[in-house]
C-alpha cells in the first residue's frame, strides 16, 4: 500500500469518526429522514473496516509463491556467461550506471583496490632491482674465479720408511699439495685507440689526384698499398678560431658518405708530441680514405707566435702521407672568405678517388683564390699590422691552456704497423758495383725550391701602425713626414714636417711631453708645433 493510499484512509476513517460521534453520541437522534446517512454510514464504517484491515492487519509479501506440494518445482541454474557479464558490466561502468544510484561502498573498494596495484608494482621494482644487483654480483664473483688460476694438485709420494728398518707401505700413500697461481696483473691504462684486426691499406690509385706543395690550398696524396695507421680519440691543443666553423661546415656535406672527427690523434712514441688533425675525414665505403684536413694561420692570436711557416709543416706531412693519409692545408684566409669553395677541392679530390661519389651543389663553387704559402719574414709582417684581426674583425683574448695528460706510446697494434711503413722520401736503389753487399742505399728526394718573390717594399703610415708610433720614430731617426692636420679652426690641410722633435710648450696646461711635437713645416716656411691627436692620416717619406 503506498502513502497517498494511507493518507486518504486515514482521513476518511476521522471523518467518519467524527460524523459518528456527532449523530449519536451528542444529538442522539434516530429518525426515518436519515436513512441516506445510515446508509453513508454504513459504507463509510466498511471503508474504515477496510483501511484499518489494510494497515494494520494484512502485511505485503513481496516473497517469490512456493510451489505447490504435488508438483515439484524445477531447479532454476543461474547462467555462469550472463552472471559474468553483469560483474564485468559493474566493474567497467560503475554500480552508478548499472543501478541508477551512486554507491560509495564501490569507490572505497576502488581506491583499495588501485593502493592494492601500486603497492604490488612497487613491490615488483624492488625485487627487479634487488635481482639485477644479485646477478652483477654473481658476475663479478665469477670474473674473480676465472682471474684465479685453478688448482693445481702435485702429486708427491712420501718417503717409505725402508731407510729405518721397516717395512714399507703396501699401498702408495700420496699427499697431493695444492699451489695457487698469482692472478696477472691487469694494464693500468686503457687507451681508446680504434682497432683493426686486419691491417688496413690504400686499395685505389691515386696518379690521377693533382698535388700542390707552395700554394695553398696544399694537397698531398699517398702511394697506392701503403699501410694506413690507426688513430686514437683524444685531443690536447686547443681548437683555432675557424675550426668549429668549418668542422660543421664539412660535416654537413659529407657526413653521408664519410665519419667526420674533430678529436682525432695519431701517436708517434714516449717523450713527444702527437700529431693532431685539425678535422679528420674517415671514408664509410669500401675504399679505405683517410683525410688530414689542416687550416693554417701566419700567427698564435694571444701568445702571437709564428706558425706554420714554410718548411715548418712539411715532415709533419710526410708522416701522414707515409701513413696512408691525405693531407689537405686551407689559409684561414681562404676558409673565412671562401668556405664553400674550400669544400669543394674536398670533393673534387674525393670523386677523384671514388666514381660513385657525387660533387652535386658544390660544382658551382671552383673559383678557390690560391694563396703563396709564407715564411717567417712575411708573417713577422702580418703579425706587426694585426693582419690576422683585421680580415676577422676579431680581438683575441688570453685564455688559459687546460692541463691534459695524454698517453703517447705506442701500442703493440701501433708498433705492427710502424713496422709495414716505407716512406716516400727515400727510394731504394740496389748496388751493382758490389753484388756481395746487401745493403740498400738510401737516397734522400731533396724538397721543391720554392719560387724566387721580391721583396715587399713597407709603406710606414697610419693604416699600418699608430701616429704615436711614428711620430716617435721620425724624432729618434730624424725621418720627414707627410700629414693631414686640421688645426684649432677646423682648417683640414697637408703638409710636410721635417727636423721633428717633443715639445714642453703645452706641459703647464696639463698634456703629456709626447702630446705634442715641434718641426719645421714645409708649407708655411717656419717652425711650428702640432698636436698628436688632431692628426688624421700620415705617412715617412724618407
Amino acid at each position: 500500500m503506498t502513502n497517498k493510499n494511507k493518507v486518504i484512509s486515514i482521513i476518511v476513517i476521522c471523518y467518519t469518526l467524527i460524523f459518528i460521534n456527532y449523530v449519536f453520541v451528542f444529538k442522539g437522534e434516530y429518525n426515518s429522514e436519515t436513512i441516506f446517512k445510515i446508509v453513508f454510514l454504513v459504507c463509510a464504517a466498511s471503508i474504515t473496516i477496510l483501511s484499518i484491515y489494510l494497515l494494520f492487519i494484512k502485511k505485503e509479501n513481496n516473497q517469490i509463491p512456493k510451489p505447490s506440494l504435488n508438483k515439484e518445482a524445477p531447479v532454476v541454474i543461474p547462467d555462469k556467461k550472463k552472471v559474468f557479464n553483469s560483474v564485468k558490466k559493474i566493474k567497467s561502468t560503475g554500480i552508478k550506471k548499472v543501478f541508477g544510484r551512486p554507491t560509495s561502498i564501490y569507490q572505497s573498494n576502488k581506491s583499495k583496490i588501485d593502493e592494492r596495484k601500486k603497492r604490488q608494482e612497487q613491490a615488483k621494482i624492488i625485487y627487479e632491482e634487488k635481482e639485477l644487483q644479485r646477478l652483477i654480483a654473481l658476475e663479478e664473483i665469477t670474473k674473480k674465479r676465472a682471474q684465479q688460476s685453478k688448482i693445481k694438485r702435485v702429486v708427491k709420494p712420501i718417503r717409505s720408511i725402508k731407510d729405518n728398518g721397516v717395512e714399507p707401505a703396501t699401498k702408495k700413500t700420496i699427499a697431493c699439495v695444492e699451489k695457487k697461481a698469482v692472478p696477472k696483473k691487469t694494464p693500468a691504462l686503457k687507451k681508446t685507440i680504434v682497432k683493426t684486426k686486419i691491417k688496413k691499406r690504400v686499395n685505389f690509385s691515386t696518379l690521377n689526384i693533382k698535388t700542390s706543395t707552395t700554394k695553398y690550398p696544399i694537397i698531398r696524396k699517398p702511394n697506392q698499398n701503403s699501410i694506413i695507421r690507426t688513430f686514437r680519440f683524444e685531443r690536447n691543443n686547443r681548437k683555432g678560431f675557424k675550426e668549429e666553423e668549418f668542422y660543421g661546415a664539412i660535416k654537413r656535406h659529407f657526413s653521408k658518405n664519410f665519419e667526420v672527427i674533430d678529436n682525432a690523434m695519431l701517436a708517434i712514441g714516449t717523450g713527444t708530441n702527437p700529431y693532431e688533425p685539425d678535422i679528420a675525414m674517415v671514408s664509410k665505403s669500401d675504399k679505405n680514405i683517410y683525410i688530414d684536413i689542416e687550416i693554417d694561420e701566419p700567427y698564435a692570436g694571444v701568445t702571437r707566435k709564428l706558425t706554420h711557416c714554410y718548411p715548418e709543416d712539411v715532415n709533419r706531412d710526410n708522416y701522414f702521407v707515409d701513413r696512408g693519409w691525405f693531407v689537405i692545408r686551407f689559409s684561414e684566409y681562404q676558409i673565412h672568405h671562401q668556405i664553400k669553395e674550400c669544400l669543394f677541392q674536398i670533393a673534387k679530390v674525393v670523386s677523384v678517388i671514388d666514381a660513385n661519389y657525387k660533387v652535386g651543389r658544390l660544382s658551382a663553387y671552383k673559383s678557390l683564390i690560391k694563396e703563396p704559402n709564407w715564411d717567417t719574414s712575411k708573417a713577422r709582417f702580418w703579425e706587426s699590422i694585426n693582419y690576422r684581426e683585421s680580415y676577422l674583425n676579431h680581438i683575441f683574448k688570453p685564455y688559459k691552456e687546460p692541463e691534459n695528460i695524454i698517453d703517447t706510446a705506442l701500442t703493440a697494434e701501433e708498433k705492427a704497423e710502424e713496422r709495414l711503413v716505407k716512406p716516400q722520401a727515400y727510394i731504394p736503389i740496389a748496388n751493382k758495383t758490389k753484388p756481395k753487399a746487401t745493403v740498400e742505399k738510401k737516397i734522400e728526394v731533396k724538397p721543391i725550391r720554392r719560387p724566387f718573390v721580391a721583396p715587399v717594399k713597407k709603406v710606414l703610415d697610419s693604416n699600418n701602425s699608430s701616429v704615436a708610433k711614428l711620430i716617435e720614430m721620425a724624432v729618434n731617426k730624424n725621418y720627414v713626414i707627410e700629414m693631414t692636420y686640421t688645426n684649432r679652426s677646423e682648417e683640414t690641410s697637408t703638409r710636410k714636417i721635417s727636423q721633428l722633435k717633443y715639445t714642453k710648450e703645452f706641459m703647464n696646461k696639463g698634456y703629456a711631453y709626447k702630446d705634442h711635437f715641434a718641426g719645421f713645416c714645409h708649407n708655411r716656411l717656419e717652425d711650428r708645433s702640432f698636436k698628436i691627436s688632431r692628426i688624421e692620416y700620415m705617412k715617412i717619406l724618407n
